[in-house]
C-alpha cells in the first residue's frame, strides 16, 4: 500500500468552508433578508478572492 499525502492548493480552503457556514447559519437563524444578501455577497466575494490567490501564486 502507498501512502499519498495532498499536495498543493485545495480550493475550497477550509477557512473559506467555515466561514461561508457561519454566515449561511446566521442568516438562517436571524431572518433578515438584509443579512442574507450580505452573506450571498461575502460568500461568492470570498470564493472569487481565493480563485484569484490560487491563480496568482500558480503565476508565480
Amino acid at each position: 500500500m502507498y501512502d499519498v499525502i495532498g499536495q498543493g492548493f485545495s480550493c475550497p480552503s477550509l477557512h473559506a468552508v467555515i466561514s461561508s457556514t457561519l454566515l449561511v447559519s446566521i442568516a438562517v437563524y436571524i431572518r433578515k433578508h438584509w443579512f442574507t444578501l450580505l452573506a450571498i455577497v461575502l460568500i461568492l466575494l470570498t470564493g472569487f478572492l481565493e480563485y484569484i490567490m490560487v491563480f496568482i501564486i500558480l503565476l508565480m
